[in-house]
């Protein structure tokens, strides 16, 4: 994401130029990897829902890189780095997918589903790194 990687509208755009970069979800504003994932309404409510450490701020659109780098900075800086970040690339991660099953496949997640399936994601993760602790449980 950081190499702008992502095969965005805004991407296909600029190699095809009779491709719109609007993004397909919001029709908003052109669909750039930090659109996509933080900014678009669908993602701006998942990240809403996860509390003002993910949030982007009114400078996101300025410096959009900038804001994700000082997320990461202030994230790490807390006691439960490792478990923020995590959620941090697992919800970034689950956002994208589900912009892919809307272009391809034209369905439409709930900002609480792409979180659920984030959370699912992250107990099962949770049970590889940790499986002492789940095996004892059951």
């Amino acid at each position: 994401m950081s190499h702008d990687g992502l095969p965005t509208m805004e991407r296909l755009h600029s190699r095809l130029s009779h491709v719109s970069p609007i993004c397909t979800r919001c029709s908003l504003l052109p669909e750039s990897a930090f659109h996509c994932i933080f900014e678009c309404p669908v993602s701006a409510a998942v990240w809403s829902k996860l509390g003002q450490k993910f949030t982007p701020s009114s400078l996101s659109a300025e410096s959009p890189w900038k804001w994700m780098n000082e997320v990461i900075t202030r994230v790490q800086s807390s006691p439960d780095s490792k478990r923020r970040l995590l959620t941090f690339g697992l919800t970034a991660w689950k956002i994208w997918l589900p912009r892919n099953l809307f272009i391809f496949e034209g369905k439409s997640l709930l900002p609480e589903e792409i979180l659920a399936h984030a959370g699912s994601l992250s107990l099962e993760i949770d049970k590889i790194a940790n499986p002492l602790c789940t095996s004892s449980s059951s």
